[in-house]
């Protein structure tokens, strides 16, 4: 699923604007005449992943917490890729910290 931004207009010709989470542009659209609103734009959303890193980093300030995020998540990997159920291998991660 993606995010797309759209600006339209509402069944009295008033702005709007907002994002909504759809598959295709085609879809969002389609979405949106359902709701009642004439589509002027849609256009995807699109983030860096470095620009969110640095914001998660600032807002919460959890440097040293997201180190420990990228071993975790390895270790996740691997438990689920042999086989290990979801549940299991997130009571084996908390055991081990």
């Amino acid at each position: 699923m993606a995010v797309f931004q759209y600006q339209a207009l509402d069944e009295r010709y008033a702005p709007a604007s907002g994002t909504i989470i759809a598959d295709t542009p085609r879809q969002a659209r389609d979405q949106l005449r359902s709701s009642g609103l004439m589509v002027e734009d849609i256009q995807p959303v699109t983030e860096s992943p470095q620009n969110f890193t640095i914001r998660f980093q600032f807002r919460f300030g959890f440097r040293r917490e997201a180190a420990k995020v990228g071993p975790w998540a390895r270790q996740m990997s691997t438990l689920l890729c042999v086989g290990s159920p979801l549940l299991e291998s997130m009571d084996l991660q908390a055991k081990q910290e």
